[in-house]
Order: C-alpha cells, then structure tokens, then sequence
C-alpha cells in the first residue's frame, strides 16, 4: 500500500473560502456601525443642547442675563473644548462662540442679553445628517440631513400651529 501522509496545515481552497466569510462579515458590519455611531452622536448631540439650555437658565437665572459664550457658561476652573469666540470670564466676550464635542460642531450666538441660540452641526456628513437648533425657549428643531425637518420631542417640542391644526 501506498500511503501518503499529508502535510499538517490548511489547504489554499480552506483558507479562500474563511477569507471570504470573514470580508462578508466585514462588508455587512461596517455600514451598520457607522450608521449605529451616526445615530448615537445625534442623540448624544440633542441631549448636549438640553443641557446648554439647562445651564443657560441656571446661568440666567443667577446672572440676569444668558451666558454670552460656553466659556462663561462653564464657569471658572472648567475647561471646554472652545475653538473660537471664549471670551474672558468676566462675563464679557465675544456674541459668538464655537466648541467641538462628540461629531458635532457647536455654535452659540446671542444677540441680545435675554436670546441665545445654540446650533450643533455634524462634523462629517453633513449632506445626509441633521443639524440641531435650541434656543432660549428650549425647543430643539432639526433641519438638513436626509431626516426631516422641524422640531424634535422634547421641551417645547411642538409647534402651536401643528396643535391647532389637530383640534
């Protein structure tokens, strides 16, 4: 009898065909986190503005007036990832100022002492992902992105127009 003995190993056939399987698995996976990561700095942004807004109020609340940059908002010891417009912490600064946290740029303006608009724009994709707005009355509107636009649940979530309609 002619007995061969084989070679210990994986043939090439095995190897293409778990390469295969692992770029399948690959190919599926990827789009799926991105869009799961997507999803969550957009939820995290909304939850950011909230917090803006919460801070303005208390910021008002003690100060008299909405704080007029993130760095006076802070507050003294904090640091935040200001890019633009931090102001002193004497309470004046700039009208305008620009963080960037967590996918999404930040951009407050106040115009006069009781207004304040915050906007948070996606860092990348743009074309396809929301942009979020709060202002001092609280309501969160999304705007661009493949989403829809208009307000987002939430502090004054609706429109009185959209409640009228209803009725």
């Amino acid at each position: 009898m002619n007995w061969r003995r084989r070679a210990k190993g994986f043939s090439l056939p095995e190897l293409m065909v778990v390469l295969a399987i692992i770029m399948l698995l690959v190919v599926l996976a990827v789009p799926r986190y991105k869009k799961s990561k997507q999803v969550a700095e957009d939820a995290a942004a909304q939850a950011n503005l909230k917090s803006i807004h919460t801070a303005q109020e208390a910021h008002r609340i003690t100060n008299g007036e909405y704080a007029p940059n993130f760095t006076v908002l802070a507050g003294t010891g904090r640091s935040l990832p200001v890019t633009d417009g931090g102001g002193d912490s004497g309470g004046g600064g700039s009208n305008t100022s620009v963080m960037v946290y967590h996918g999404y740029i930040y951009r407050m303006s106040r115009p006069l002492t009781d207004e304040y608009t915050v906007t948070a724009e996606p860092v990348e994709n743009r074309s396809t992902r929301p942009s979020f707005t709060i202002n001092q009355t609280g309501a969160i509107s999304a705007s661009g992105g493949s989403g829809s636009s208009g307000p987002v649940g939430g502090i004054g979530g609706k429109k009185k127009d959209e409640d009228e309609n209803k009725k």
